[in-house]
């Protein structure tokens, strides 16, 4: 399955499934440590595991989704963690979910209509999740602690049309406004439309539709949909349908909504990753609220990860348990700082590898990729088939 590049660099199956027998994440798998903590999971124990660096908890929620077939809710201290986590799990193959956190305070209505959309997005996908799916749901605490809209809500956010649908120009336009979107002379940015006798140009603020779309009615009737070509104002790709989301939040839906983690799965295991740094973010974020409806203490989230879900666990690189906790530890471990010296730097990396150990090497590009295959092959031949190139971060 996997093919070589030049210098013995493998590209392909290692990007796959981490179970697969041939990928370079398969060790984690079978850890003893990551067997342990799965079992005490689907026991619905309290874990603290202990051995945590860069993006091993990550890679440790991969490795729990797989063994226990469940979904797992993995809990994040800051915004950009979850995005990298999501890129991370897109390099082992393993299907995730990220519910972005609105970027503002509650109250304020400047929140960006994309993130908006991801949310809705997200509580559609969780919803969506039938037994033997295990995707690894990602969120910072601030997102958990905002409301999303309740199942019923959801309707009343999304509207979605195709070519012949009988829906009068007038209720489209209706539609938009009373969804948050801006009516400008010509559309630039996501959340906006324009109304030019019966054609309507509509900027979805996210959804399965992402570009600028320009809709032609024939009387009460769809005739065509296209995309835009902002630059030209051209619109020659036509599709057959498409889908727009609000791009705001009546104050009103946002206190009558509910907490994202009800709507999770409810034999989904839980992980919070650096416990006291995820509690620092959740209370720094909740001082600064100043009107508290719609929002979720952090006391309040984490006794519905401890008691809601399958299983929860405590992932830090140093913890301290109480009593009653099981107690994992996880052998992860920094890397030794490298030589700046490229044939020193690879004789170093030979020689951490001399002892057996499978050693994965990450690479931006094909380039990096070919190049790092040769450098190995000049100096660590002796290394082999136990070092993997990825192509990806």
């Amino acid at each position: 399955d996997a093919k070589r590049v030049p210098g013995g660099c493998q590209e392909g199956a290692t990007t796959n499934h981490m179970s697969d027998t041939g990928s370079p994440f398969g060790p984690i798998l079978d850890d003893p440590s990551v067997a342990e903590l799965a079992d005490a999971l689907d026991a619905n124990g309290r874990i603290v595991c202990e051995g945590a660096v860069g993006s091993s908890t990550v890679v440790l929620a991969s490795a729990v989704a797989r063994r226990t077939g469940r979904p797992v809710m993995l809990v994040l201290a800051h915004l950009d963690e979850a995005e990298s986590a999501l890129d991370e799990l897109a390099l082992l193959g393993t299907d995730a979910v990220r519910l972005p956190a609105m970027e503002v305070l509650p109250g304020e209505s400047s929140a960006a209509p994309d993130l908006l959309a991801e949310r809705i997005a997200a509580v559609r996908r969780v919803l969506a999740i039938r037994a033997g799916e295990a995707p690894v749901i990602v969120a910072p605490i601030h997102a958990l602690m905002q409301t999303v809209p309740r199942p019923e809500q959801i309707d009343r956010l999304t509207l979605r049309l195709g070519e012949g649908d009988r829906f009068q120009p007038e209720r489209l336009i209706e539609w938009l406004g009373s969804a948050g979107y801006d009516r400008r002379d010509a559309i630039e940015e996501p959340g906006e439309f324009s109304v030019r006798g019966g054609i309507v140009d509509v900027f979805p603020a996210g959804g399965d539709s992402v570009a600028p779309l320009r809709i032609d009615f024939f009387g009460d009737e769809i005739d065509r949909i296209n995309e835009i070509d902002l630059d030209t104002m051209g619109s020659d790709r036509r599709v057959q349908a498409f889908e727009a989301v609000a791009a705001r939040l009546e104050p009103n839906l946002a206190d009558e909504g509910t907490s994202f983690l009800r709507l999770v799965p409810d034999d989904a295991s839980a992980l919070v990753a650096e416990t006291l740094e995820v509690t620092e973010q959740g209370r720094g974020y909740f001082e600064r609220v100043t009107d508290s409806r719609g929002v979720f203490g952090p006391p309040a989230v984490f006794k519905t990860l401890r008691e809601r879900f399958r299983g929860f666990a405590e992932v830090n690189q140093f913890s301290v348990p109480h009593a009653s906790d099981t107690r994992v530890t996880c052998p992860v471990r920094s890397l030794p700082a490298f030589s700046q010296e490229t044939s020193e730097a690879f004789a170093e990396l030979a020689e951490l590898g001399s002892d057996g150990r499978r050693l994965v090497l990450s690479c931006e590009n094909e380039g990096e990729a070919s190049r790092c295959g040769e450098l190995l092959d000049e100096f660590a031949p002796d290394l082999g088939a136990s070092v993997a190139v990825l192509i990806g971060y």
